[in-house]
């Protein structure tokens, strides 16, 4: 690769208090450690261009670490002046206004965020690479606890206006404050279903080893300049500006450099993908990825706190491989052997007119003319459309299944509020924390009767062998609360014992625990839920508090009710032929539906009266008290 002598435009697009205190406060500071931007003191050329609203340019412009920031390289703050939508529109706008920037001056563009932090000697690293070639520079983030980590490196690092640390310690205290949404990256491990842009397996307490579709092209240098591109810097603009992915590279240790995001604790993403699943995560990747984001899951990422025991890294890193390898194979079938499944063909067919699209946008760039034959433009268009029109009748089809869902238990929910207001003490304000904190049944009645309350108020962080109840963002004190509600997912109480732990933490003596466990995400054909399940948390919850008293829910009618609304809804957000379907006799069938419907709810009501068997449980309300103090809060 031919060497090049680099500038560099460093891009970060901040608004708002919080972020832009956060900008300030942290993320600046450890830019400014060393191997960062005073690696770059003294060079001419290079620029660090802020976008943001007026007001929050002047919190940035009188902090202290915006005068140091501006001794390593020059500052220039534009303005935001439009309304500000969606975030990643608006981020992308700003970032086309800096690549623009920084081809004028044939630099590189330096992606940065407001909430992302960087080990020292980072930066260095970056332009290493880059003066030896390489035109895309892609690096992970894990996702971590922004309040926890900010107090770290202010109490342990920061020297003046440097937050100086080594990308092991860094990574160290990552480790020990994963983000709630990390648990969506673990392949083998947490609860809830599986984001698979990045799938993480966890190497002991020393790291992680990463599988990662989607990664955070730091630094690109256009291979060609004046593209046009239609998603994020991270989805087609690479692939617009750089076609040649010989000439990429991916940081695969940590100990190169290291970045990490930094979180408020109740943001959730709603997954319905399985983990373990290796069909899930490639039908995932079939609409989310291209073959440049594929390029990226073939190399495995280590980030880590120091490697003591390279056998484990071994065994993780050939689990990894394995899974891997499966999901490439499924990627690869030929499109022959799917015709039969709509959704494949449909998520291959829009990456086929994604490319297209781009291909056709940038002929001018690409030295192939301008002259665009009109077939090409109507296929394009076509195309569009149809995207569009499956975009609505999937989000519409899911609300609709939703609603349906909703007044299915609209009975159930108003048995359920009164049994738990009957388990609540006068003015009580409950901590509230869900095994599956997407996705809470009893966030919803409890703001009818507890004020103020909030569901994504509380959040429970898990680790390797524990997990630490928050709220805020803050750890919760030992012996400090009355009441502690565990929302439950009967599918998954694996971990229940450590919920069980900070639970006995977090309450003071004879304070109220109480667990709500249910069935209410059951879908067909049957999950392989225990009928003694019930009975097996009654007995590990014993083992820790005494159990006063047990509120049972539910009966054939309810559980027929429950199991249709969850298999109507996994096979419509499933079926591409469904949704059309319904579309298209739902309106002419809509008054045979509403009959059907009347007599199977009120058979159901009938059965609930007359088949009240334990076996057909929808949910139990298990009222438990505390009576010894727990021995200490976990390390976080």
């Amino acid at each position: 690769m031919k060497r090049r002598l680099s500038i560099f435009y460093f891009l970060t697009p901040v608004w708002g208090e919080p972020y832009t205190r956060l900008f300030v406060d942290t993320v600046i500071p450890a830019q400014l450690a060393g191997g960062n931007l005073a690696a770059f003191r003294g060079e001419p050329g290079h620029r660090y261009i802020i976008y943001t609203r007026p007001e929050d340019a002047e919190i940035i412009r009188s902090s202290a670490a915006y005068a140091s920031l501006n001794e390593c390289v020059a500052v220039t703050v534009e303005f935001i002046t439009e309304r500000i939508g969606l975030v990643h529109d608006m981020m992308t706008d700003c970032y086309r206004r800096g690549i623009a920037e920084a081809e004028k001056a044939d630099a590189a563009a330096i992606f940065l965020t407001p909430d992302i932090v960087f080990s020292a000697g980072s930066f260095q690293a970056i332009k290493r690479m880059s003066d030896d070639g390489r035109d895309v520079i892609y690096i992970p983030a894990i996702r971590t606890m922004k309040k926890a980590i900010g107090a770290a490196l202010a109490n342990s690092f920061q020297q003046g206006n440097v937050i100086e640390i080594p990308s092991r310690q860094l990574m160290r205290i990552a480790l020990d404050n994963p983000h709630p949404l990390a648990n969506a990256s673990w392949w083998e491990e947490g609860e809830g279903g599986l984001l698979p842009a990045t799938i993480y397996w966890r190497v002991g307490d020393e790291g992680i080893v990463a599988r990662c579709f989607h990664l955070h092209p730091v630094c690109v240098y256009p291979q060609r300049k004046g593209v046009k591109f239609f998603g994020t810097v991270d989805d087609d603009y690479v692939q617009a500006a750089c076609p040649d992915p010989s000439r990429d590279i991916i940081v695969n240790d940590s100990d190169q450099l290291l970045a990490i995001e930094l979180s408020d604790p109740g943001r959730h993403v709603v997954s319905r993908l399985a983990k373990g699943s290796i069909a899930d995560a490639a039908r995932w990747a079939e609409q989310y990825t291209d073959e440049r984001h594929r390029r990226l899951f073939r190399v495995g990422i280590r980030m880590h706190a120091g490697i003591l025991e390279p056998g484990k890294w071994l065994e993780a890193e050939a689990r990894a491989s394995a899974v891997a390898d499966e999901i490439e194979s499924h990627l690869e079938r030929p499109t022959w052997s799917v015709l039969l499944d709509a959704d494949i063909l449909v998520s291959r067919f829009n990456q086929w007119l994604k490319q297209r699209r781009l291909d056709l946008a940038n002929r001018q760039a690409a030295g192939a003319g301008d002259d665009i034959p009109a077939w090409k433009m109507r296929i394009v268009s076509a195309g569009e459309v149809f995207a569009r029109a499956r975009s609505f009748i999937v989000t519409r089809m899911r609300w609709c299944s939703d609603r349906i869902e909703g007044l299915a238990s609209k009975s159930y929910q108003a048995d359920l509020s009164r049994d738990l207001v009957a388990l609540l003490p006068h003015a009580s304000d409950p901590v509230l924390i869900a095994n599956i904190p997407e996705r809470q049944y009893l966030a919803p009645l409890l703001r009818r009767f507890v004020t103020p309350f909030s569901g994504d108020q509380y959040v429970s962080l898990f680790r390797r062998d524990s997990i630490a109840f928050l709220e805020k963002g803050e750890l919760i004190t030992t012996s400090s609360k009355d009441l502690v509600i565990l929302e439950i997912d009967a599918r998954r109480t694996k971990d229940f014992e450590l919920y069980l732990r900070e639970s006995k933490r977090v309450l003071r003596e004879q304070g109220r625990l109480v667990v709500y466990l249910h069935r209410l995400g059951l879908v067909w054909p049957a999950d392989e839920i225990a009928e003694n399940s019930l009975a097996g948390v009654v007995d590990k919850l014993g083992a820790e508090f005494q159990v006063a008293s047990i509120r049972r829910r539910g009966g054939l009618g309810s559980y027929l009710r429950v199991r249709l609304a969850a298999w109507f809804r996994a096979f419509v957000s499933r079926r591409l032929a469904v949704r059309w379907l319904l579309i298209i006799f739902g309106l002419p069938l809509l008054p045979i539906i509403m009959v059907f419907g009347g007599i199977f709810v009120v058979a159901t009501v009938v059965l609930d009266f007359f088949v009240r068997s334990a076996r057909y449980w929808i949910s139990s309300l298990i009222l438990a008290r505390n009576d010894s103090f727990p021995e200490g809060p976990p390390r976080i």
